[in-house]
């Protein structure tokens, strides 16, 4: 499970350690593979979690509803494609990281 908190200036790392406290960190994914990813907490702004392709569009329906408190995690599996580019907040476009497929 890959989680984020949603801090308006940027995402920070939450799980897997590798990532823990980091500021929009780099994801390394495996093309193919499943993965369980998205945000748990945040500080009271709204967010959303999206993934995005190099084009700037949302891939499939890989998106969260955007609220200001996520209450339960606001999560979703992704099979992992070779257009999938980046993570991203939609209402705050500095909260947004790079996804390296491999």
């Amino acid at each position: 499970e890959i989680l984020f908190k949603g801090m308006t200036t940027h995402w920070e790392g939450k799980s897997p350690s590798g990532i823990e406290g980091e500021e929009n960190p780099t994801i390394a994914l495996t093309e193919g593979e499943t993965y369980t990813i998205g945000w748990d907490e945040g500080d009271g702004q709204p967010h959303n979690f999206q993934i995005r392709n190099g084009s700037d569009e949302v891939v499939g329906d890989y998106t969260t509803d955007t609220t200001p408190d996520p209450g339960e995690a606001q999560v979703y599996e992704i099979e992992v494609t070779s257009e999938m580019a980046a993570y991203r907040c939609m209402p705050h476009p500095n909260m947004e990281g790079t996804i390296e497929v491999q």
